[in-house]
């Protein structure tokens, strides 16, 4: 498994995608981590799955969950990477609801034909 902070180069993603008969998608290319995301990067990959959900889905991320791993990891900077952490899960429960939204529109679309 690759750390966090290594990247492909583009040369072997090409090859890759060459390999698959695909053209390589260098837009949805993973960016490279800044350091200053690095911790916040691995508290989520610890803690991306102990969510908080409600009636109506996800509400959050569970907070001792994410103080245990800033634990395990040694963080410093906690309110930093507690926001960091908070603002990866608000754009993934937003993207994970338009995606919703998207597929429940496509179904009411199909169920009409």
């Amino acid at each position: 498994m690759r750390g966090l902070d290594e990247k492909e180069p583009c040369e072997v993603c090409k090859q890759f995608a060459e390999r698959r008969g695909e053209e390589p998608d260098c837009e949805a290319c993973l960016p490279e981590l800044w350091p200053e995301c690095r911790q916040a990067c691995e508290v989520w990959h610890l803690v991306g799955e102990q969510v908080i959900s409600g009636p109506k889905g996800m509400v959050g991320l569970n907070h001792l969950a994410i103080h245990k791993a800033m634990d395990l990891l040694g963080v410093e900077d906690r309110l930093g990477c507690l926001k960091l952490v908070q603002g990866a899960f608000r754009r993934y429960m937003g993207e994970k609801r338009q995606m919703d939204q998207m597929k429940q529109g496509a179904e009411r679309g199909s169920h009409g034909n």
